[in-house]
């Protein structure tokens, strides 16, 4: 288990180096390059910062940094084994273990992308959809010929 948290953890703490980099040269290169139109033949601006957007970097920041801090807590949990005092103190295993993951729930929950980027979240096809396959379900009594077992594809002969 220490293994396998000890490997969650510095993924995790890979991942937040890459993300960091990936915002660094985000914004970086909002600066020095615009965005082309090649299909309307027409150079674009880069478009203005989505409002709120920041809230939700600020977001994911917060959720990530409380995550690495359960991974952490876990692992200095289990180090010692489970009768070591620290894997037997439940005051800090509610605080560090579930109260974090809520805290970081609630956060990319309430300041989720959709609510900042608006029509584009729904251009993007990650909006909630609803299914095209509607299936009509009637009363047995209603059917004309009552089937015990019906299967949407032909049976094999």
């Amino acid at each position: 288990m220490v293994a396998g948290l000890s490997f969650q953890l510095a993924s995790l703490t890979v991942f937040s180096i890459l993300a960091v980099e990936f915002f660094y040269n985000v914004k970086k290169d909002r600066k020095q390059i615009r965005n082309t139109n090649w299909a309307a033949g027409k150079v674009e601006h880069p478009p203005t910062a989505v409002s709120g957007f920041k809230i939700f970097i600020a977001a994911f920041v917060a959720a990530t940094i409380l995550i690495i801090a359960r991974s952490a807590f876990r692992v200095a949990e289990l180090v010692h084994g489970f009768k070591s005092e620290l894997a037997n103190d439940e005051v800090a295993f509610m605080v560090l273990e579930g109260g974090v993951v809520i805290l970081a729930t609630f956060a990319m929950t309430l300041f989720h992308p959709g609510r900042y980027i608006g029509e584009k979240w729904k251009e993007s096809g990650w909006g909630v959809k609803k299914s095209s396959n509607v299936i009509e379900l009637r009363k047995v009594e209603d059917m004309e010929s009552p089937i015990v077992h019906q299967r949407p594809w032909p049976m094999p002969q």
